[in-house]
């Protein structure tokens, strides 16, 4: 079976990863207004809008750029979400220079607000690499804990994979994908589900 949060899933935009968070916002004119209005969720939304365009090739890199310059600036005023996806934006531009460790310090920052999300994804990233494995685990057992559904899927995939740590517990990674999957992630569920039918050595 393929664990569903493979560790390259922090590339992605946040909102394919946290898809309850998606508002819908046609085509993005109106978010333009309420960005306007200091609203700060839509300004948000409308980065991100603008930067999906560039992933998808249809945008001018001033626009995207003008994106990401507005992220930079709600994030430094304390929206965690801006962090998280300035954050997903570097990862997903592995050649720029130093975009690993620029998004590792922006989830860092939102981890230490207490953000779940971005603990859960900053400890994903820590994983990627077996001597960050130690300080990834808590930091997604911590996000799990807090009823994030990305913590728990993530921490689920390191009972389901990584030797010698935390070392393979098939019966945990199905308790956990289980717990993901009634938080409403729907790969969760078949990896619970091919766990439990064979998968792996699921105790009774």
């Amino acid at each position: 079976g393929q664990c569903v949060v493979e560790l390259g899933a922090l590339e992605a935009p946040l909102d394919e990863v946290d898809s309850v968070s998606r508002v819908a916002v046609g085509d993005g004119s109106d978010t333009e207004q309420r960005c306007e209005g200091d609203a700060k969720a839509a300004c948000v939304q409308q980065a991100v809008l603008e930067l999906e365009l560039e992933s998808g090739g249809g945008q001018d890199l001033r626009r995207a750029t003008s994106a990401r310059e507005q992220l930079g600036e709600l994030c430094g005023g304390g929206i965690q979400e801006a962090c998280r996806q300035l954050a997903s934006w570097w990862l997903r531009h592995p050649d720029e220079p130093g975009a690993r460790e620029r998004a590792r310090q922006l989830l860092e920052q939102s981890c230490a607000a207490a953000d779940h999300r971005a603990c859960a994804q900053l400890g994903l990233l820590l994983a990627r690499d077996p001597d960050g494995r130690a300080t990834g685990f808590p930091l997604l057992s911590a996000a799990c804990e807090a009823g994030d559904v990305l913590g728990c899927a993530g921490l689920a995939q390191m009972y389901a994979e990584f030797d010698p740590f935390p070392g393979r517990d098939p019966t945990t990674a199905q308790r956990l994908f289980e717990t993901a999957c009634d938080g409403g992630d729907a790969m969760s569920c078949y990896e619970a589900g091919f766990l439990l039918h064979g998968g792996g050595d699921v105790e009774d």
